[in-house]
């Protein structure tokens, strides 16, 4: 059951000064909240056929751009994407999506709140990662578990990534026909930093997927975390000072990449795009365009126009200014280790 997920979860990682316990009462309302919404949920997958869906997986170190190449590359009619509302009820949006989404929004939009992590007013729609639904659920293959645990991230990242790899191909499997159920589009765009280490494993259960690799100059994406961090400080478990946040950034950021680059070369050459955050800021239409030549996206005037349109409107409206980006010597000596293209 969902809650007693949850409290083994608390046992395993619970630091010995914990704090900001009051999200632990707010998670257990939002678990009550879709419990019955869940067994609904469960009924219609059972009785409803199964689309058949490829996926397009977004890789990347957090914030390296994959949110806003995950976008992009979903404004191609054959592709769909996992949007934010679906990784927040990750049990029960079937059953919840078409009443709860709107009436919320509503409320949203009236207070103006804003999604502080991408600088945007909130909105369900926008692109959200199979990891914080694997959060919400709650699953120990969520990596997002380290934000919250700073001190364990060592061990969390083992269990996520490293442990139990035919567990989890069950566990997501699972999920991607949930999110995928209602799908008419013959893709869908998903993008999940920790996926990036786990290449092999996605291989293993899909043999056909296609990969986008984004990568960001370092110095910037540690400037980047470190704001990511200070967004999310309100629902960590425990404090971290500055040094001791930089370096779980960097050593997820070593690991990561670490493990792209080791199991790379098993993406057969058709289905592997790289880019960098860099290439796509300075021309987005150019990117996306070689992007699905690569894949044999066909893209006709529509969606060209389309493209073109949320270019004008949102490319590079809310991008955050990492200019006087301070930090010690060991510091950027470990900003060298990490491996580029």
């Amino acid at each position: 059951m969902t809650i007693f997920r949850y409290i083994k979860i608390l046992r395993t990682y619970w630091p010995n000064e914990g704090r900001n316990t009051h999200i632990i009462f707010l998670n257990f309302l939002l678990m009550l909240i879709r419990l019955p919404f869940s067994l609904i949920d469960l009924i219609l997958i059972k009785l409803g056929s199964q689309s058949d869906v490829e996926p397009i997986f977004v890789l990347g170190y957090y914030r390296s751009g994959t949110t806003h190449l995950q976008k992009l590359i979903s404004l191609h009619p054959s592709v769909s994407y996992l949007n934010i509302f679906k990784t927040y009820f990750p049990d029960s949006f079937l059953s919840m999506e078409f009443w709860f989404k709107p009436l919320t929004q509503m409320i949203l939009t009236i207070f103006k709140i804003k999604n502080p992590i991408h600088r945007v007013p909130f909105n369900w729609d926008l692109p959200g990662e199979e990891d914080i639904a694997f959060a919400f659920h709650p699953s120990r293959f969520s990596l997002n578990w380290s934000h919250a645990f700073p001190s364990k991230a060592k061990e969390v990242y083992e269990r996520a990534i490293k442990s139990d790899r035919e567990e989890f191909k069950d566990y997501y499997l699972s999920y991607f026909k949930r999110i995928t159920f209602l799908s008419k589009k013959r893709y869908m765009v998903l993008k999940s930093p920790p996926n990036t280490a786990r290449v092999e494993t996605l291989l293993e259960l899909f043999p056909n997927a296609k990969f986008v690799y984004i990568q960001r100059d370092p110095l910037e994406t540690l400037a980047s975390n470190r704001y990511l961090l200070d967004v999310v400080d309100g629902a960590q478990f425990e404090k971290t000072s500055s040094d001791e946040r930089d370096e779980l950034i960097i050593d997820l950021y070593l690991k990561m990449t670490d493990d792209y680059f080791q199991q790379r070369e098993l993406i057969p050459k058709e289905n592997l795009y790289e880019t960098t955050f860099e290439k796509l800021v300075k021309n987005p239409q150019n990117e996306l365009l070689a992007l699905f030549k690569q894949f044999s996206l066909a893209a006709d005037n529509d969606s060209l126009m389309e493209v073109n349109s949320f270019i004008r409107a949102k490319h590079g409206k809310h991008m955050g200014n990492y200019s006087d980006i301070v930090c010690n010597s060991n510091t950027l000596a470990r900003l060298k280790e990490v491996k580029t293209l």
